[in-house]
């Protein structure tokens, strides 16, 4: 079967942007148009066309003066989340262990890819229910479950509105959050209080429990949890295994140098 003609057209574009950063990155004091087509070996409408689309990213910027084209910082931005997240997780899989050997449920953590939760490790408790399928580089809507609303908490109050203009409330249950009111009065409460539990929202007949992680900024970073069947997390319960989930949040936390 032949390629689609359009995709084949997209990657080829990828690549030419590709090369137009790794040029720009060589030199701090930035390149004109005709210096990056020659360098490129593309012709001067074509790179500036790209350089217009990597200017609307944020990832190219045009000096005024001499109409230079410049790298941003936005490169060393993501770069620096990516060895950050790198770090995190090496940090966190001990903590994450001792956490599942003592409540006996899953332990996740769980970082904010844009506008989605991403689950960077998991690690299973002896209560393991195989019903809890969100798995390592598994993705869930940052409204639905405790971990992902306890990184939307932490949000600004645009960054909120944003995600949810982009987003929306996808039910996956009938508890489900899906009124923007209820949702946002549910992320004071967790930034007040510095939990989330869920009940039944993302799968019927499971819970849990999470708390945020902190960076040396005291930036929230990622959230730890754990989750198992709801008939684990009682009333009574709870104090006790939301300590423990704080107390590894706090742990992990230390450990990227997090302020107290």
């Amino acid at each position: 079967m032949l390629a689609n003609p359009k995709q084949k057209y997209r990657v080829h574009s990828l690549e030419r942007g590709l090369d137009l950063i790794e040029l720009l990155a060589k030199t701090p004091a930035g390149k004109s148009l005709k210096e990056l087509s020659l360098e490129a070996g593309f012709n001067m409408s074509t790179a500036h066309r790209i350089l217009n689309a990597l200017k609307a990213r944020g990832y190219v910027r045009q000096e005024e003066a001499n109409l230079r084209y410049k790298p941003t910082f936005k490169l060393f931005e993501l770069g620096t989340r990516a060895v950050e997240s790198l770090n995190l997780r090496e940090e966190a899989i001990p903590t994450l262990q001792e956490l599942a050997d003592r409540t006996g449920e899953s332990a996740y953590l769980i970082i904010r890819d844009e506008n989605e939760a991403l689950c960077l490790e998991r690690i299973d408790g002896f209560h393991y229910v195989k019903i809890l399928a969100l798995k390592v580089g598994g993705r869930m809507p940052l409204h639905l479950g405790a971990g992902p609303r306890v990184l939307m908490a932490y949000l600004s109050d645009e960054e909120v509105d944003r995600t949810l203009r982009l987003k929306g409330l996808p039910s996956w249950t009938s508890k489900s959050i899906t009124d923007p009111a209820k949702l946002k009065k549910s992320l004071r409460k967790i930034r007040k209080e510095g939990y989330s539990i869920s009940v039944d929202d993302v799968v019927e007949g499971a819970a849990a429990i999470a708390c945020p992680v902190k960076n040396w900024k005291g930036d929230v970073v990622a959230a730890i949890s754990i989750s198992g069947s709801s008939g684990h997390f009682k009333k009574e319960d709870l104090p006790e295994l939301i300590s423990a989930v704080k107390n590894s949040c706090t742990k992990v936390s230390r450990s990227l140098k997090a302020p107290d």
